[in-house]
């Protein structure tokens, strides 16, 4: 089926937008743990957080969502034949989905302009938060203070930490495109950019 204008048009946007450089792919890999490494512990204190400030009556509702998101490039010399794309797009998605800890299921592969490839796919990001349950309100009591001669009352049982399940929706595109930048070799831009929400 031929791909319509406005889906065209997209394509053409992913590559005209500047995306960050990196040196290689070694470089971008890093970034790209360090930074949803960060992300999930930032998640992680700020469910807790909001679950010292909500009242029990206010554990089940809706909470607001959470956004991640990366985009990165690099480039190689390339095969002035064109190689097989197939092998790069490989190896990116290998590498990332180590990085990252993450299964990607296959949804499309794409041709876009001048010869570029994206292949597009999905991912579940799921995790269990340990969050600190509510306190409960502790009734007013009218009995006199203990003086210390009686036995004294018993301490409330502490509760256990209850988990929190968050699930996140992810995309990753790869793109592979031809890189004409340099006057005399031949290279390949190889774009990621990476979306989750939950």
């Amino acid at each position: 089926m031929c791909p319509s204008p406005a889906h065209r048009l997209w394509r053409c946007i992913v590559l005209t937008i500047l995306q960050p450089m990196f040196q290689h792919f070694a470089a971008l890999l890093t970034t790209f743990h360090t930074r949803f490494s960060e992300f999930t512990v930032a998640q992680g204190h700020y469910l807790r957080y909001k679950a010292d400030q909500q009242a029990a009556s206010e554990q089940n509702t809706r909470r607001n969502p959470h956004v991640f998101r990366f985009d990165g490039e690099y480039s190689v010399v390339a095969d002035p034949s064109g190689g097989l794309v197939d092998a790069v797009v490989h190896t990116v998605l290998r590498n990332v989905r180590a990085a990252l800890g993450l299964t990607f299921t296959p949804v499309a592969v794409n041709d876009g302009p001048e010869n570029s490839v994206m292949a597009v796919l999905r991912c579940i990001y799921a995790a269990q938060i340990p969050v600190k349950p509510p306190s409960p309100t502790a009734p007013e009591s009218h009995e006199p203070p203990d003086d210390g001669g009686g036995e004294s009352s018993a301490q409330p049982a502490v509760e256990e930490p209850r988990l929190d399940a968050i699930q996140m929706v992810g995309e990753l595109q790869i793109i592979v495109a031809w890189d004409r930048r340099h006057r005399f070799f031949p290279g390949q831009r190889i774009l990621i950019r990476f979306r989750l929400v939950g």
